[in-house]
């Protein structure tokens, strides 16, 4: 049974009471057997309906061919059983209209609206122009069994609408509710793709793009210094150790570069990192090498510290360019050449 059919069963439900009820006082009051038919036919519909949609039958299929039922068979039985637009056939016409506008939904909700304005006009056509000698009640009842009539149809119809409006708060909520859960499925994984789309998953830091994205979004860049660093002899540590013991060791390292909020780290490419270090003087500068140092050594592969080398320059024009990432590289490779495990700082 699909998601959100109990309020159709339910709904079935309300108006099978409803039609069984008629039947019942119809019988008591002593009314002909004629008078129930309608009831009878909808109440057969329903029983049908109720076992289509319990065997997973589509539901808005199933209350779609309740509503042409009505409107087709049922309609026109109570009208040319009294004969006219009596205010209960007005009332029902409501009823079965706001539970159109609820159940069904496109092409088919317009079509079932259209029917119950043009079922009724076409009978009051065929009664003014074709059955003109038509009675405008085929039974006339005691003033008792009126008067019950009316008590029991009002009864009925103000219940039956509580109901019917409960059963259609509880579904509007219901669906109210998991639509703002979807909604916030939705922005967790937008969230999360946003997320992944600018950080390396393996190490948690910013990848590349997100690197230069960020760069250019920002309007100034004072105080910036640009450091490229990386593990040294890192392909040995893979070699010797496996890439599990790469992979730890780059996370460690990435947690390492990560001082404070002024650092902001990125995995450039392989076991190359960028930082850049905002709002920041040459002093600090000095004194996060001197941490990074320390840091590093703690971080071991075997029964040895981790080595890195790197070179970090200043950002004094305003703008990351090439020229800086060439010097900040280019500092990186003189510190290869001179025996690794150290970071130049260049500052003008």
């Amino acid at each position: 049974m699909e998601k959100g059919s109990k309020v159709y069963i339910y709904s079935i439900y309300v108006y099978l009471v409803i039609s069984l009820i008629n039947i019942v006082v119809n019988i008591l009051n002593g009314y002909p057997l004629k008078i129930n038919i309608k009831w009878v036919i909808l109440s057969v519909v329903l029983i049908i309906i109720y076992g289509c949609i319990k065997h997973g039958k589509d539901v808005k299929k199933c209350m779609f061919l309740v509503f042409l039922s009505t409107i087709l068979i049922i309609l026109p039985i109570s009208f040319f059983e009294y004969g006219t637009i009596d205010n209960t056939f007005i009332i029902y016409m409501a009823g079965i209209n706001v539970a159109i506008c609820f159940f069904i939904e496109g092409k088919s909700k317009y079509f079932l609206i259209s029917a119950t304005i043009l079922v009724p006009l076409i009978l009051v056509c065929l009664k003014l122009f074709v059955f003109k000698d038509m009675q405008t009640q085929a039974y006339i009842p005691s003033e008792s069994a009126n008067e019950i009539d009316a008590f029991v149809q009002m009864s009925i119809n103000i219940v039956g609408v509580v109901i019917i409006s409960m059963l259609f708060t509880n579904e509007r909520n219901r669906r109210q509710k998991e639509a703002s859960e979807y909604a916030r499925s939705l922005e967790k994984i937008n969230s999360q793709l946003e997320w992944y789309a600018g950080h390396d998953d393996l190490t948690k830091a910013y990848n590349r793009n997100s690197l230069f994205k960020y760069l250019e979004n920002k309007k100034e860049i004072e105080n910036t210094y640009f450091m490229i660093i990386d593990v040294d002899d890192f392909k040995g540590i893979n070699d010797n150790y496996g890439h599990l013991e790469g992979d730890r060791v780059l996370k460690e390292f990435a947690n390492a570069l990560g001082v404070d909020d002024k650092c902001k780290v990125c995995r450039y490419g392989g076991d190359e990192f960028v930082v850049l270090l905002e709002g920041v003087n040459a002093d600090y500068v000095r004194n996060y090498i001197s941490i990074i140092k320390e840091k590093v050594t703690h971080i071991t592969i075997g029964n040895k510290s981790l080595s890195v080398s790197g070179g970090v320059a200043h950002i004094d024009n305003g703008n990351l360019n090439d020229t800086i990432i060439s010097t900040a590289d280019g500092l990186l490779y003189q510190v290869k050449c001179k025996g690794k495990n150290d970071i130049l700082f260049l500052y003008k």
